[in-house]
């Protein structure tokens, strides 16, 4: 028989060798993909992080002009990501960031190639955008999703922080959230340091010190927020007595609201109070004249079951006080018929 490489044998051969280059190129091209998810992950929670601080800081938003995003067309699995969000006639409206604000430049994304290439905020939840999408495994990314953060390294600061350095000390400050929550902080205090303490005001507890790499970490428990509040560390350093503070200024300042409305009867009328949020308020009162706040710290009735009968004609003052302390006045005429 006469030996030599048959024509079957090398097709076999040439469809292995295909197989293999198939696989490689696939192997790459999705390591590149992965590349890119992080790229694009670690960017937008940049730009998310950024507008954070700086509505803590302006109490508002680096918007710019207001941007419809389509969403119309977004698969059930990405429909997740606008949560919260009001949709209307298959959209929600965003506004588009102005990222020299946040001292941001040179981004892969956002750079107003088209209408679409920008980063978008929405005032509604604060989530932040890229109206173009991202597309990675059949599913296109269009905010900084829980899958998008996870896959990142560890050592990136978690979402939702800001950090402050003063002195030696740096504090870690989280956002106000949604609902009125707490603003917590870690401080760190360098482990070199001697004589540290942390204290709150308020009433506001913390922690023992945990070791965290090169600094002690004091964890400031405000699970319960009561007002706004401030952190003060005293410590030594290099024979240096040293104190720093940080101050929260950015618990919800607003007074609660809610819907008054009188009921008339014969001989009397029912003044009838609905807070919009019943568990965030602490105090309702009423008394009769154009009464103030500091009136109601020491006097005025209180109201049972959110109504209150009124016998006699004139105005009258409703006082509502929530759990951090803000306070709403409402000045009512009552008349009896």
């Amino acid at each position: 028989m006469k030996k030599g490489i048959t024509l079957i044998n090398l097709t076999v051969v040439i469809l292995l060798l295909a197989l293999i280059a198939g696989i490689v190129v696939y192997e790459g091209s999705d390591a590149i993909a992965t590349t890119n998810k992080t790229k694009f992950a670690i960017e937008i929670l940049d730009v998310q992080t950024k507008v954070d601080n700086y509505y803590m800081e302006n109490g508002k938003y680096p918007s710019v002009t207001q941007v419809t995003f389509d969403v119309s067309k977004l698969k059930e699995e990405e429909k997740t990501q606008i949560a919260g969000e009001t949709v209307a006639s298959n959209s929600i409206t965003l506004y588009s960031i102005d990222l020299n604000l946040l001292g941001i430049k040179n981004t892969v994304y956002g750079n107003n190639k088209n209408s679409k290439d920008v980063y978008a905020v929405s005032e509604i939840t604060g989530k932040v955008y890229y109206i173009n999408g991202i597309k990675f495994n059949k599913v296109k990314y269009y905010t900084l999703t829980d899958e998008l953060y996870s896959g990142m390294s560890t050592s990136i600061l978690p979402k939702n922080y800001k950090e402050v350095r003063k002195e030696e000390v740096v504090f870690r400050v989280n956002r106000l959230e949604v609902g009125k929550e707490a603003v917590t902080i870690d401080v760190m205090v360098p482990s070199d340091a001697t004589g540290i303490t942390v204290t709150a005001t308020n009433s506001i507890t913390v922690a023992s010190a945990v070791t965290e790499g090169e600094y002690k970490k004091y964890s400031v428990n405000a699970s319960k927020v009561t007002r706004n509040y401030v952190v003060t560390v005293k410590y030594t350093l290099d024979s240096t007595a040293k104190t720093v503070t940080y101050t929260v200024n950015n618990v919800d300042v607003e007074g609660p609201g809610s819907s008054i409305y009188m009921v008339k009867y014969s001989g009397y009328t029912v003044i009838k109070i609905e807070p919009n949020h019943p568990e965030q308020v602490a105090k309702i009162k009423i008394d009769k004249g154009n009464l103030t706040k500091e009136y109601f710290s020491k006097y005025g009735k209180n109201v049972e079951n959110n109504e209150y009968t009124c016998y006699t004609a004139g105005t009258y003052t409703v006082y509502l006080e929530d759990l951090l302390g803000n306070t709403t006045i409402s000045l009512l005429n009552v008349t009896i018929i």
